[in-house]
C-alpha cells in the first residue's frame, strides 16, 4: 500500500487513478499518534476524549471508492473535505452498534444502530461523533461515478437495500489483495451497483416527498414494516418531515401512518398463518415486525374489529 501511495497519492489533490484496488488493516490500542492521516490518507483527523482509543478497521480502496469496516471506542472522526476531490465525494454510513452524531454545515442528525445515512458532496468538514463504542461500515464514492443521479441527504431505518448493500460492503472490506485485474474490475462494478442502489432509493423517496405523501408513506412502510421497532417516528424521519407535519398531510386524505403500518404488518402475519399454519406465533410476529406474539394478537383482534364495523 505504501508503494502505491507514493506513486498515486498527493497531499494537495488526493488519489489519482491506479490499477486494481488496495487493502489496508488499521489498528490502534492506546494514544492516538500525531498526523494520523499520513497512515490513512483519507483526508481525516481522529480525536478521542481521553487522548487514547481502541480502533480496528479494514479498508478497501479504489481510486474513486473507499470501504471501511471497523469498530472504535468513543471517537471523533473529522472528514476535512479540504481537497476538490473530497468535496465531490458522497459518504454512506451504516451503523451496526452504538450511536453516532453526524454534523456538517448543512445538517445534523443522530444515527443509531441498524440505520443508514447518506451525506452528499459539499464543502466544509463532516464530523462523526461517538460517545460510546461503535461498529459499522463507511462507504465513500465519487458522485460523478453515478451521474446523472443526484446524491441527497438521506436517513433511514434500514430495509432490504441497506441490508443487501451492507452485506456486499462487509464482504468487500475483508477481500484480500489480489493481482487479478479482472477480479478488481468486477469488484469495482459491484461497488458502483451498491452506490447506485442507495441513490435510486433515496431519490425515489425525495421525489415522492415533493408530490405524494401517502404514496411515500406506503413505500417506506413496504420497505420497513418487518424491521423490529420501526414506528411512525421512523416513517417521519425517512420522509424528511416532522411527525406533526406528516400526520397533518395524511389526515387531509383520511389516512394515518400508524394505521398504514399496522395494516401492512397484519396483512403479512395473516398471509404467513394462511400459507404456513404450523408456524409458531413468535416467528409470525418477528417476520411481520411485531415485538411479541401478544402484540400480534392484539393487532389481529383490532383489525378484525375494524373490519366488522
Amino acid at each position: 500500500m505504501e508503494r502505491v501511495a507514493r506513486a498515486h497519492y498527493n497531499e494537495d489533490s488526493g488519489w489519482s487513478p491506479f490499477p486494481g484496488y488496495r487493502t489496508q488493516q488499521f489498528r490502534i490500542r492506546g494514544p492516538l499518534p500525531p498526523g494520523i492521516d499520513k497512515t490513512l490518507r483519507a483526508g481525516v483527523d481522529l480525536r478521542a476524549p481521553s487522548g487514547t482509543a481502541t480502533i480496528e478497521a479494514s479498508l478497501l480502496r479504489f481510486d474513486r471508492y473507499l470501504v471501511v469496516r471497523g469498530e472504535s471506542s468513543p471517537i471523533d472522526l473529522i472528514w476535512k473535505r479540504e481537497r476538490t476531490s473530497a468535496r465531490e465525494r458522497a459518504l454512506a454510513l451504516f451503523l451496526e452498534q452504538g450511536a453516532l452524531e453526524v454534523t456538517s454545515n448543512q445538517r445534523k442528525l443522530r444515527l443509531e444502530a441498524s440505520q443508514i445515512a447518506i451525506v452528499p458532496p459539499g464543502a466544509g468538514p463532516v464530523v462523526l461523533h461517538a460517545d460510546e463504542k461503535i461498529a459499522g461500515v463507511i462507504f465513500s464514492f465519487a458522485a460523478a461515478e453515478l451521474a446523472p443521479l443526484q446524491t441527497r441527504w438521506y436517513h433511514s431505518d434500514g430495509g432490504v437495500v441497506r441490508e443487501s448493500v451492507l452485506g456486499l460492503l462487509t464482504a468487500a472490506a475483508k477481500t484480500p489483495a489480489v493481482a487479478d485485474l479482472q477480479s478488481a474490475t468486477s469488484l469495482r462494478s459491484l461497488l458502483r451497483a451498491a452506490a447506485h442502489s442507495l441513490l435510486v432509493e433515496s431519490t425515489h423517496v425525495a421525489n415522492l416527498r415533493d408530490t405524494d405523501t401517502l404514496a411515500l408513506v406506503r413505500l417506506i412502510v413496504e420497505n420497513r414494516f418487518q424491521v423490529p421497532g420501526f414506528s411512525v417516528d421512523g416513517i417521519a424521519r425517512e420522509a424528511g418531515l416532522t411527525r406533526r407535519v406528516l400526520e397533518r398531510r395524511l389526515q387531509a386524505g383520511g389516512a394515518s401512518a400508524a394505521a398504514i403500518l399496522r395494516e401492512r404488518r397484519v396483512e403479512n402475519a395473516e398471509a404467513l398463518m394462511r400459507e404456513q399454519p404450523g408456524l409458531p406465533a413468535r416467528v409470525v410476529a418477528l417476520q411481520s415486525g411485531f415485538s411479541s406474539p401478544v402484540t400480534l394478537r392484539r393487532a389481529l383482534a383490532s383489525q378484525r374489529t375494524s373490519r366488522d364495523t
